[in-house]
């Protein structure tokens, strides 16, 4: 790990640094100080999934720099995620940007997907033609013309087929479309092969319900009914209620014996997860060493593992596995910062500061990590360091109540009630515990 260059500063020399390059910044471009900051705190947002927030902020860049394609395409993305989201506005903005942009595949897929799902099919069918040759590619194409052009789908779902089966939806398309062709045999099969390779998608398995009744088979008609709803249990939707993540362990052993090995995997990952949420610790654990050796592991998974295994106390565990995904991926911006924070956890001050230090020298505007300087900085009595560190990560992240609060503890004890009071006032979210502290200290 290279050492940092501002080790070696005092921590005024530190505050005096970050408040000097931040007013050179906006004195050198006045006009584009607020854009950047609106894109810094954008980037801010998103990292943190915080969508709504991500999109105030990348609309604004967008009405002052409609030539700004990828503030557009990360605007339609952050319409399409997390709290209160709207597919409508998702759908006219990935259109706006594919008005400059035809052939980006990602979002060719994702408007014409998002469009489906709000009935809007026939505004979808022009886009069908900028779409790839890939499997990802006809199944969306097969997934549409169903809808308009039924005797075109099947080539498409053929042709994903022949490219790759184990595309998520791609069996139970084929099912569907085949027994609406009257090829019942081969649809049965491919409904049977769509609930072993993806055992969590309960719409599946109601297919292959009606496909065995049609068959004739009562048993297997019951069976899989029984099998759906024990399934639909587990989406966490609302729709059925709250259920025990006990309970959902009881609903994997049920529907274990279906898994096949294509889908054994995904499978013992959910189980994992719940493993680390009943408190099954040891048993988690064992799993998640196994299933680090299997190929299908990825770094999305191996970042669950992680923090699972953070959450749940074992933080040798996740030191390792953080360590094992930044020495892979020495720019992963959560993965440092998570090291970081193990490091402070553990005392190591010393190896906290330069993991912090060094991810700012890449990313100066990733507010989580100037938190964590400021964080440090009060671990070492270091006062005004830790004030301008905290300033600058609620500048990037205003919405980060529990930051602003940090801030205004540290604040308190100066005895400076003023900018306390300024500093809740501002505060975007009227959270209660903003809310709390003021009925504490303030009145």
């Amino acid at each position: 790990m290279k050492t940092s260059t501002t080790h070696a500063l005092s921590p005024q020399a530190r505050c005096l640094l970050a408040l000097g390059l931040l007013l050179a910044v906006n004195a050198c471009h006045p006009g584009d100080a607020k854009s950047e900051l609106d894109l810094a705190r954008a980037e801010n947002a998103l990292l943190e999934e915080r969508h709504d927030w991500a999109r105030i902020y990348l609309a604004r860049d967008v009405e002052r720099h409609p030539d700004h394609l990828d503030s557009l395409r990360r605007l339609g993305l952050a319409w399409s995620s997390g709290y209160q989201q709207s597919l409508t506005e998702a759908a006219a903005t990935f259109e706006r940007y594919l008005e400059h942009e035809p052939d980006d595949q990602e979002i060719l897929l994702r408007l014409i997907d998002t469009q489906q799902l709000i009935g809007q099919w026939e505004q979808a069918r022009p886009w069908i033609d900028h779409l790839d040759d890939s499997a990802a590619a006809n199944l969306t194409r097969a997934r549409l013309l169903a809808e308009i052009e039924p005797d075109a789908a099947r080539p498409a779902i053929e042709r994903a087929l022949a490219l790759d089966p184990s595309t998520p939806g791609v069996q139970a398309l084929a099912a569907e479309l085949f027994a609406r062709d009257g090829d019942s045999a081969a649809a049965l099969e491919l409904a049977g092969e769509a609930v072993a390779s993806n055992p969590f998608d309960y719409q599946s398995w109601y297919l292959l319900a009606r496909l065995r009744r049609g068959n004739g088979d009562s048993e297997g008609v019951r069976q899989a009914l029984e099998i759906q709803a024990q399934v639909r249990r587990l989406q966490e939707d609302g729709t059925m209620g709250t259920v025990a993540d006990s309970e959902k362990l009881k609903i994997l052993d049920q529907i274990e014996p279906w898994v096949a090995p294509a889908g054994r995997y995904r499978f013992e990952h959910r189980r994992a997860e719940l493993l680390f949420a009943t408190g099954q610790t040891s048993a988690a654990v064992s799993l998640v060493k196994r299933l680090l050796d299997e190929p299908q592991v990825d770094l999305t998974d191996r970042l669950h593992f992680a923090k699972w295994a953070e959450e749940a106390g074992r933080r040798s565990l996740a030191r390792r596995l953080f360590d094992d995904i930044l020495a892979e991926n020495p720019d992963h911006r959560g993965a440092l910062s998570s090291v970081a924070i193990l490091r402070l956890q553990s005392g190591d001050l010393a190896a906290a500061r330069s993991l912090v230090e060094e991810g700012l020298e890449q990313y100066p505007n990733y507010a989580r990590l100037h938190f964590l300087t400021g964080r440090i900085e009060v671990a070492e009595s270091h006062e005004p360091a830790a004030l301008a560190a905290y300033r600058r990560a609620i500048e990037l992240a205003p919405w980060e109540s529990g930051w602003r609060l940090a801030l205004a503890e540290l604040l308190r004890r100066q005895g400076d009630l003023d900018s306390v009071r300024q500093l809740l006032d501002e505060d975007p979210e009227s959270n209660p515990q903003i809310e709390a502290f003021r009925d504490r200290w303030l009145k």
